[in-house]
């Protein structure tokens, strides 16, 4: 088993080892030998089955030892290639990001999310970027793009008939005819919305992207809704087919982006984890028991209790970076401006003068 079936994660404090599924109880005894003769390392039982915990120093000793890779080992020095002009907390997420390749940016609203995505798609090395997002966030990501990353071209996927849709040709903006598939194809950065996703998510998968950015992500908080179904397909249950799995398979970089990804029960969390790491939350049916003080009624079972909150909140800070508002706002400038441009389809509208009263 040397080098076989070893799941590894790392941050900055430490590496989390699970144990391979055949071995699970009673633990091999390479590792029992490597816990015991490393200060600081540990086991826990996680509803998945026990995992290794060292300490973030000991990448080198785990890697050798047990003959595995470790993502994001070691870790890289990011300092010298990150913009100057980022706050110290989009510093410090950058480097949470890449560190795990899987994460979520929960940071409030106003406070860069959007470009923290796009530093770390950069400083990552990421040539091929899909952002799903809701419909309306489409021109929000184009002007960012445009302001930020302005070598990078963008284009949108439409339609929930991806084949006939690349075949089609258009006229832009300056009355040239195109192709669709031309426009994508020469695209570093495709933007799709959380209507249509489904219907791209096998071309998707064969587009083989090297970093997903999942804007608003609690619109997929219901896991038993038919989008989600279609977009993610069934946790638990690898589909190489369907986009999560996918990414996790070829460990691209994937970054969920919300302000609020939990509004009101814990259950809302597992379909948005699910999206990170497929593979690592189990069925819905154990998170719930686990974490949701599931109750069965006559209509079925109710997860919209709580259970066991500790253990879900160091599972949740293991790939969540958060900081409050309060935290941030000394960091930020008083005010900033920019500017939104709105489309008007009327052009006689657009030479009226604006009554603002």
């Amino acid at each position: 088993m040397h080098g076989q079936g070893w799941k590894v994660s790392r941050d900055e404090r430490r590496l989390i080892v699970v144990v391979p599924e055949p071995y699970v109880l009673p633990l091999p005894e390479l590792l029992r030998d490597l816990i015991a003769s490393t200060p600081g390392a540990a086991t826990r039982q996680l509803p998945r089955g026990p995992v290794a915990v060292f300490p973030g120093d000991c990448g080198v000793l785990v890697a050798d030892k047990l003959g595995v890779e470790i993502p994001g080992w070691p870790a890289p020095a990011l300092a010298s290639t990150l913009s100057p002009s980022l706050y110290d907390y989009q510093r410090e997420c950058i480097e949470f990001v890449l560190a795990r390749r899987a994460a979520l940016v929960a940071l409030p609203m106003g406070t860069g999310k959007t470009r923290v995505a796009i530093e770390a798609c950069r400083t990552g090395g990421a040539e091929k970027i899909v952002v799903v997002g809701p419909n309306v966030a489409k021109g929000v990501w184009r002007s960012q793009v445009a302001r930020w990353a302005p070598e990078w071209p963008v284009a949108f996927l439409e339609s929930r008939d991806p084949g006939k849709w690349l075949a089609l040709r258009r006229r832009d903006a300056y009355g040239v005819l195109i192709d669709n598939i031309d426009v994508v194809q020469r695209a570093r950065v495709l933007v799709v919305s959380y209507d249509v996703v489904a219907a791209w998510s096998e071309w998707l998968c064969g587009y083989a992207p090297d970093a997903v950015v999942f804007d608003e992500i609690h619109r997929v908080k219901n896991a038993r809704a038919k989008k989600t179904e279609a977009i993610f397909g069934l946790p638990n249950t690898p589909n190489s087919r369907r986009l999560i799995w996918d990414l996790d398979r070829r460990n691209a970089l994937r970054i969920a982006l919300d302000g609020t990804p939990l509004e009101n029960s814990p259950i809302e969390l597992y379909s948005v984890l699910c999206c990170l790491r497929p593979a690592w939350y189990g069925t819905r049916y154990s998170f719930g028991h686990a974490y949701c003080g599931a109750v069965e009624n006559e209509f079925g079972t109710d997860y919209s209790g709580k259970s066991r909150e500790d253990e879900l909140h160091a599972r949740f800070e293991d790939i969540a970076f958060r900081r409050p508002k309060e935290v941030l706002l000394p960091n930020l400038p008083p005010k900033t401006r920019h500017v939104v441009r709105v489309a008007i389809k009327d052009p006689r509208k657009a030479t009226r003068p604006l009554n603002l009263r």
